[in-house]
């Protein structure tokens, strides 16, 4: 059964969403972002519109005098061309971008061009299941954004925003 992320809460404040795609029953790939005004830690909670096997998630810090909630440019991929995943991004001077991928396969690894790998890991529960993302600091535009995935990928997707 299809599902949808519906919402995503970040140490209590609503976030908004930069980027969503979603491929088959299985596959969510999404950015959301929230300004939080204060505290060091919080909860992060996502509510999706059915039960889920499994969910995985990565937090950035984005310290800007800018609204950080508004992507500047958003992007998505679910067409695998090879085993790559790819976007072109603008991204505005002094801005960031942060890229996400998922992928179903065994031992899947992704390489990134375009921003620099935070983290590349299977999931704990099943190693058919790989996520993977990265982050940049641009000051001209546009850029691309690939993801290569390892194996031979039944699922893969690719969200990417970039903000200031």
């Amino acid at each position: 059964v299809a599902r949808t992320l519906d919402g995503v809460t970040i140490g209590g404040v609503t976030a908004t969403q930069l980027a969503n795609v979603t491929v088959g029953t299985t596959g969510i790939t999404s950015l959301w972002a929230a300004a939080v005004p204060t505290g060091t830690s919080g909860n992060v909670v996502a509510t999706f519109s059915g039960g889920m096997l499994r969910t995985g998630c990565a937090l950035y810090r984005l310290l800007s005098n800018f609204d950080a909630t508004v992507p500047t440019d958003a992007k998505t991929d679910n067409t695998l061309s090879g085993n790559d995943l790819s976007v072109s991004l603008a991204v505005p001077v002094g801005g960031v971008a942060i890229a996400c991928a998922h992928s179903n396969s065994t031992g899947v690894t992704h390489t990134w061009s375009g921003v620099t790998e935070d983290y590349d890991q299977q999931s704990t529960e099943n190693t058919g299941q790989g996520y993977s993302g990265g982050s940049v600091t641009y000051t001209s535009t546009p850029i691309t954004i690939t993801a290569t995935i390892s194996g031979s990928p039944t699922l893969s997707v690719l969200a990417a925003a970039s903000l200031r």
